[in-house]
């Protein structure tokens, strides 16, 4: 733990610390964000494919990866907080007030697939002694926030960081907060940034309208950053829930997209028609404009002067096609999606007993098992929510 340094050096050297953590971490949370919610892109090699796949697997997502996370998130409930004494009516208020039924569900479930998250405090309402009254609590997102640990032993918190933007354009301003054991430190960028943070150097302190030096200090007494981190199945930082899933779910995408993209073939397959070389070539599948001109053989014409619009070919039961010039027809072969369908279901196999999740939870037939088979289905899962468990009441004590 630590408090805020008096210099503004020092603090810019701890922001610029944070934003490097944020900055290398943030692809892997986008990752896993997308892949809980089904809208990883396709991997392929291919750049002239990658484009038209990306597009079937955007447009007609079909994501697997999310069941491990809610499978073992079922087993997690937050039933309520308790406490001895005087503390129990203040959490009791606390709980209804912050509305925590519905926001720890929320929290519970990005930081499973994200592997962190994170929860602010801020005090609404102090007494005379500077002591909070009043508390809101939001969460807030691993892409803008961490929390920096000591990188003596990785288990020490030293302090949290949070960044924002706000405005457009010219008037695009960055913010940025700093929590530390004791207070919380505003900084914000002068009008004008662009869509990316700017580096540490660039933030100043966030004064109040009047200018007031210290007043981008908000002192507290909780004597611990008024930043709660949240981290599942690691230490100091976590690991999304369904990270052994991403390789499987890589595949599924894979194949749906590939059998989005030829599926029309099974419908409208591909035909064709072979030339006669030696037939005279007037198929009358086209406009005929007639051979009648000025230039033409008294024996060589054929009666037409202008073009005749349509066809003796008709496509109707019961008729017959008479084609000049054309040898034969036929029809390709259209694929089967049944090698896409095997493949689809040893990646979902595969994904279950990777992850440790039954493997009913991906039964596309419905079929569930009873009695004892559950029960033995269950038990590396149940021993994996235990672990969920954990940590997140650690974080809900911290808060």
């Amino acid at each position: 733990m630590a408090n805020a340094p008096a210099e503004l050096e020092q603090i810019r050297a701890d922001l610029d610390r944070g934003l490097k953590l944020i900055a290398k971490k943030s692809p892997d949370y986008v990752k896993a964000r997308d892949m809980y919610e089904g809208t990883a892109a396709e991997v392929i090699a291919s750049t002239a494919l990658r484009k038209r796949l990306n597009a079937e697997a955007e447009a007609h997502p079909l994501g697997f990866a999310h069941i491990p996370v809610d499978a073992c998130l079922d087993k997690v409930v937050l039933k309520g907080i308790t406490a001895d004494g005087a503390g129990k009516e203040v959490l009791e208020r606390f709980y209804d007030d912050a509305d925590l039924d519905d926001e720890a569900d929320d929290w519970h479930t990005k930081a499973a697939y994200f592997g962190d998250y994170y929860v602010i405090i801020d005090p609404r309402e102090e007494d005379d002694n500077g002591n909070a009254t009043a508390l809101s609590v939001a969460g807030s997102s691993p892409l803008t926030t961490v929390m920096v640990y000591s990188q003596r032993d990785e288990r020490s918190a030293l302090y949290g960081v949070k960044r924002w933007s706000e405005g457009d354009g010219v008037l695009r301003r960055w913010h940025a907060a700093l929590y530390y054991d004791d207070a919380t430190v505003l900084l914000v960028t002068n009008t004008g940034e662009g869509e990316s943070a700017p580096a540490a150097e660039r933030f100043a302190p966030n004064l109040d309208e009047e200018g007031t030096a210290g007043s981008e200090r908000i002192a507290h007494q909780g004597d611990r950053p008024l930043l709660v981190h949240y981290a599942v199945e690691g230490k100091p930082y976590g690991r999304p829930l369904h990270r052994k899933a991403f390789g499987a779910q890589d595949a599924l995408t894979k194949i749906n997209a590939t059998n989005l993209a030829t599926v029309e073939g099974q419908g409208f397959p591909f035909r064709f028609a072979l030339l006669d070389p030696a037939a005279a070539i007037d198929d009358d599948l086209d406009a005929d404009f007639g051979t009648d001109g000025p230039d033409t053989a008294v024996g060589d014409r054929d009666g037409l002067t202008g073009a005749t619009s349509g066809s003796r070919v008709k496509n109707e039961p019961g008729t017959m096609a008479l084609l000049r010039g054309i040898k034969s027809v036929g029809q390709l072969s259209e694929g089967t999606p049944d090698g896409a369908l095997k493949n689809a279901e040893f990646y979902l196999r595969a994904m279950a007993v990777i992850t440790g999740t039954p493997l009913f939870e991906f039964d596309l037939n419905g079929v569930q098992p009873s009695g004892e088979a559950r029960r033995r289905a269950e038990g590396r899962i149940n021993r994996r929510a235990a672990k969920v468990a954990r940590a997140l009441g650690n974080g809900h004590k911290a808060l």
